[in-house]
């Protein structure tokens, strides 16, 4: 073990150096505002950054959903053709108030998927009149 009055010089420098740096740190308020406006600039990119991430994943999944959509309207079209082929289509009956006549549910138009409701139970493709009229 050393003498004490054999100090480390080297370990004292540091300290000296460490303490006049927190010192200075305390007054000094144009370095804190540089280091505060750093940090918000960091956190305005991580964010924008998280913006944009999310909003490719909400793209995504909206893709998904229209994807999801187009196949289940085509599954139904493919089971209703066929049932209309083979004279087997059947619709729903629904009442909508005792003294009102029944109406018959279609399902959703095709190509905009509004929902079609007719007097007649005949097998028919569902395809809405603002539709069929502009095609």
């Amino acid at each position: 073990m050393p003498a004490p009055h054999r100090r480390n010089h080297g370990e004292t420098l540091a300290k000296k150096i460490d303490n006049n740096a927190s010192n200075r740190g305390l007054d000094d308020r144009d370095n804190l505002v540089a280091s505060r406006t750093r940090h918000a600039k960091k956190w305005e990119e991580t964010a924008s950054t998280l913006d944009r991430a999310t909003r490719a994943v909400s793209d995504l999944e909206q893709r998904a959903k229209q994807t999801r959509t187009d196949f289940e309207r085509a599954g139904h079209l493919s089971r209703f053709s066929n049932d209309v082929r083979q004279h087997r289509a059947r619709l729903p009956i629904v009442v909508l108030r005792p003294e009102s006549p029944a109406r018959y549910w279609l399902g959703y138009c095709l190509r905009c998927d509004l929902e079609m409701w007719v007097h007649r139970p005949k097998p028919r493709v569902p395809i809405c009149g603002r539709c069929r009229h502009v095609s």
